[in-house]
């Protein structure tokens, strides 16, 4: 790696401009400096570009490294990093670091992964709640093993700093620009999730060195309905908070199954969500959105989620 490496930051963002402000702040505060960093500006409806600009966190210096990029309408987050990917990309750097609104790095994070970073790198720092900083924000399972890593601790107790083959993929992510050249942007089709599995799995089949950097940090709220317990308390599901998110946490899913783990794990998961929303907690409104979702996601019909949008 050449001794002054040029990453770009892709930050996309919607009506969180307190939120913003916190990520940007660390992103400055690297202790590995980026070129720039490109907003990504989902057709924000509460002052965020005026209200960063105007914040007196950032020097005259930074806020010229802000590349600003307004939507004219929300892309949801999958268009909005494959519209900031595709800017980055133009300014020719080594890396891209993706990451959302709602998180931020710790001081050393990019430092840590740079370290580690080769000319196929797909490499993430570990994510921890915003809130305790010791738990995970999104537990980890060792690939080809039933271990889950769910906090600090459990990272810690590794006897490598490296963890092969997984990923909190656009929570800080650092991706080299030989293998976006290779693999492409990732998918707007998704709107919101969905999008960063589908790129890691591109990556990985394109032959990208995938894992998880122990050592370098990153912070974002733990999601909401994380884990209740279904079919005996024997499995868990991951309940949406609203409309649009459950629809296209049904399709993405199980369009995403379906593509790169076969037809039997995407039943699986369609049974999953229809024995919660009969079964487990009935709800006839989010059995309709689900079952809308799981047949777009098996046909891969990704224009329904516009009829969900009054709810993000």
């Amino acid at each position: 790696m050449k001794e002054m490496v040029d990453v770009i930051a892709v930050v996309v963002t919607h009506n969180r401009k307190r939120l913003l402000l916190r990520c940007l702040r660390a992103i400055f505060s690297q202790t590995s400096k980026v070129t720039k960093v490109i907003v990504v500006d989902n057709a924000s409806s509460d002052g965020t570009k005026d209200f960063i600009f105007s914040a007196s966190e950032f020097s005259d210096e930074e806020k010229q490294r802000m590349l600003w990029t307004a939507l004219e309408k929300n892309l949801g987050g999958s268009g909005g990093f494959s519209v900031g990917v595709e800017r980055a990309i133009a300014q020719k750097p080594d890396f891209l670091w993706l990451m959302d609104d709602d998180g931020f790095p710790s001081e050393n994070c990019l430092s840590k992964l740079l370290k580690l970073s080769s000319p196929f790198s797909f490499i993430s720092p570990v994510v921890l709640s915003d809130k305790d900083k010791s738990s995970l924000s999104f537990p980890l399972r060792i690939r080809g093993s039933l271990k889950i890593l769910e906090n600090l601790a459990d990272v810690r107790s590794l006897e490598s700093n490296v963890i092969e083959g997984v990923v909190a993929p656009f929570n800080g992510t650092l991706i080299s620009s030989d293998l976006i050249a290779k693999i492409g942007y990732p998918d707007k089709n998704f709107f919101i999730w969905g999008d960063e599995v589908d790129y890691t799995e591109r990556a990985r089949a394109a032959g990208a060195k995938i894992f998880t950097v122990s050592n370098s940090l990153y912070f974002h709220p733990k999601g909401q309905n994380v884990g209740n317990p279904m079919f005996f308390g024997l499995i868990r599901f991951n309940e949406p908070n609203s409309r649009i998110k459950l629809y296209c946490y049904c399709r993405n899913n199980v369009y995403n199954l379906r593509r790169y783990n076969g037809i039997t794990k995407a039943a699986l998961f369609s049974i999953k969500v229809l024995w919660y929303y009969t079964l487990t907690k009935f709800n006839r409104e989010g059995l309709s959105i689900a079952i809308c979702g799981l047949i777009d996601g098996i046909t891969g019909n990704f224009k329904n989620h516009q009829k969900f949008l009054s709810s993000v």
